[in-house]
């Protein structure tokens, strides 16, 4: 039985020989398949001497082709050593694999060799026909075309990337060639890393010194054997320069510091470009952008002219010049500079009435960073201590800031502040505590609390004048802690703030008197009457709605009634007469008067006895003026009263002042 590794060797060189006539390559330039048995049977290079082949100069012609193909076969069935072509040199497998397609077997892996324990066995597997070598002296067939991209991925490695070849071929297969020593002349002169027909691949490699040469070679047939043996095209080429490693990139209160290894000789200099996180789009060498300009950081760098809160990326390009041309690599690094976390001092609530309820609009200073600013309402303000420190995010919740009391209003900022209107009061809250939190990623400041007392609303106010004082009743507003008297013109408007006030009530006050009494502090002449609900909170006075009411004053009228007697009715025994004087420092015209007598008391108004009226008249202001003269009736017991008849609206205007009970006793004919 013919040994399996030998079948295997057979089989593919019988593989390779179709390839090439299918390639259209004459039969009669080929070796026999006789001479492919033979050589099967003995695959080394020296029995190529010693055989007496019919086409020996075929065999000579391709003998490397033969033995790399019959040496990969043999491997491949059972691990046979063959003896390497002259004109091939050992390749070694990349430490990382490209996430383009592959062929389907590795150069440098051929497929496990079949179980041999059990005989008969089944036919070998098929085995990948070596690539011709290349013909050094051939001149190339095609212009180079510039990698599509050569950069250094810090997680993966050596990322390479090329254009597709658009022959029109069938197949193409690409091979990765790279060297640190020189430029190889051909695919066999370097390291192939990998062989694929996609158009990228990652070399996990370090590289050891300053460069690596990078090729990309292609092979194109309507199969892959037949591209296998075809003649290889190189496609494309580049130099990849050392990048800077172990890479350490640290950020400290706004300042970037960064370290890495010193770069090798034939490194010409590092140059670092800091790259604005919008701008990061754009990739590769932004020269706008150089921060190390005549800066020797081969070492490393630092850079303490950032923005804090800011994002970066950095690029550290290693420059190396060969041929005269510069030739560089970049390593990219990220990094968000930390920004301080303040807190907002500055805080504005002014209320407002909207329809049937208070809303509060808030201001505050923009932050000139990046952070967030939040608002919470609360019934009760945080806990103490926590003002004006910075705690974690989770915490706020312990702190009297629960998630749900966080504001979600729209923010807008104009001018450099920040605006939040329309934010309720609830109805059933006397205080609202709004506090502002800065928050940065896990971290949040808290701000100093703005806290806001509603004092409530005064209604049914009533003023009740009196002669020398006035009385003024009211409803007591909630939460309010005093109610503050302001004065004004008739119609003229309360001032903000309205400045001291005339009088003010207290609580206590209020529940034991049930009103205010003015005596004294009310013009004569009139007024408007304001009244404030005023509360208290933190050294801070917080005032309400007023509620006015109209105050006309007080017209004061004397009047004195002296009895008048003569000499003849002194002798005669005549009746007494009396005269009835009035006096006002307000008025020089009188409104009708009623002198009203009751015999059982004093008279209460004009319709509570006997009247006598007096029509309007003029008087001399400021002196006691005689509008009548009485006859006396001494027989008369009683009272006598003066009133000013005028209607109801004026009559809280009008004081009619009484002279003393004596001269008031007895009657008029």
């Amino acid at each position: 039985m013919v040994d399996i590794a030998q079948r295997a060797v057979l089989n593919a060189l019988t593989e390779w020989r179709q390839a090439l006539l299918d390639a259209g390559v004459p039969a009669e330039s080929l070796p026999l398949e006789s001479d492919l048995e033979l050589i099967a049977g003995n695959p080394k290079a020296e029995m190529f001497g010693t055989l007496g082949l019919v086409r020996l100069d075929a065999v000579r012609k391709f003998q490397p082709g033969i033995l790399s193909t019959a040496r990969t076969a043999a491997k491949a069935a059972d691990g046979a050593t063959l003896e390497d072509p002259p004109e091939e040199r050992p390749t070694r497998r990349s430490s990382q694999r490209s996430a383009a397609t592959t062929v389907d077997e590795p150069v440098d892996q051929p497929p496990p060799a079949p179980d041999r324990s059990d005989a008969p066995s089944e036919d070998p597997p098929t085995v990948p026909v070596a690539f011709t070598p290349r013909d050094v002296t051939a001149p190339p067939d095609e212009p180079l075309r510039p990698m599509k991209s050569l950069h250094v991925d810090q997680d993966a490695g050596l990322v390479i990337r090329w254009d597709a070849a658009d022959n029109g071929a069938t197949c193409a297969l690409y091979r990765v060639v790279t060297s640190e020593r020189y430029v190889p002349t051909a695919p066999e002169m370097g390291d192939v890393q990998t062989v694929t027909t996609g158009t990228e691949f990652v070399d996990g490699r370090p590289i050891t010194g300053a460069l690596r040469h990078v090729q990309v070679w292609v092979n194109r047939g309507p199969s892959k054997t037949a591209a296998r043996l075809a003649q290889p095209t190189l496609l494309s080429q580049a130099i990849a320069v050392v990048p800077v490693t172990n890479v350490d990139l640290r950020e400290d209160q706004g300042w970037v510091s960064c370290a890495w290894d010193e770069v090798p000789t034939g490194i010409d200099r590092v140059e670092v470009l800091r790259v604005p996180v919008a701008d990061t789009a754009r990739s590769g060498y932004l020269p706008q952008y150089l921060i190390t300009e005549d800066d020797d950081c081969r070492t490393g760098f630092q850079d303490s002219t950032c923005e804090p809160g800011e994002t970066y990326e950095y690029r550290i390009f290693t420059v190396a010049i060969v041929n005269g041309k510069e030739t560089m690599t970049g390593v990219n690094q990220r990094v968000t500079l930390s920004a301080a976390l303040l807190s907002v001092d500055d805080l504005r609530a002014d209320t407002r009435p909207a329809g049937d309820r208070i809303v509060v609009d808030l201001s505050w200073t923009a932050p000139v960073n990046a952070h967030t600013v939040e608002i919470f309402r609360t019934e009760r303000g945080p806990e103490p201590g926590v003002e004006g420190i910075t705690i974690p995010v989770t915490a706020l919740g312990s702190a009297g800031l629960p998630a749900e009391t966080r504001l979600i209003q729209p923010t807008h900022a104009a001018d450099g502040r920040a605006r939040m209107t329309g934010v309720a009061w609830p109805a059933e809250w006397d205080r609202v505590y709004l506090t502002p939190v800065t928050i940065d990623h896990d971290q949040a400041r808290v701000g100093p609390t703005h806290a806001l007392t509603r004092a409530g609303e005064i209604h049914d106010v009533r003023l009740f004048p009196r002669v020398d004082w006035q009385l003024l009743t009211l409803s007591w507003p909630t939460g309010a802690s005093q109610v503050q008297v302001f004065l004004t013109k008739p119609g003229a408007l309360l001032a903000d703030p309205p400045g001291e006030p005339a009088a003010q009530l207290a609580r206590i006050t209020y529940d034991k008197d049930g009103g205010l009494r003015l005596r004294g502090v009310l013009p004569e002449g009139g007024c408007d009457v304001h009244l404030v609900p005023v509360a208290f909170y933190g050294g801070q006075i917080y005032r309400g709605r007023a509620a006015t009411v109209s105050y006309g004053g007080v017209t004061r009228i004397r009047y004195r009634l002296s009895v008048e007697s003569g000499v003849k009715d002194r002798i005669f025994g005549g009746k007494n007469k009396r005269i009835l004087e009035v006096h006002s420092e307000q008025l020089d015209a009188l409104p009708r008067l009623v002198l009203v007598h009751n015999e059982q008391r004093l008279p209460l108004d004009v319709r509570d006895g006997t009247p006598r009226t007096f029509e309007p008249t003029s008087i001399d202001k400021g002196h006691w003026s005689t509008i009548a003269r009485l006859q006396c009736n001494p027989d008369k017991s009683g009272f006598l009263r003066l009133f000013a008849d005028v209607n109801s609206d004026e009559a809280a205007v009008f004081a009619v002042l009484d002279p003393p009970l004596s001269s008031l006793r007895g009657g008029v004919a």
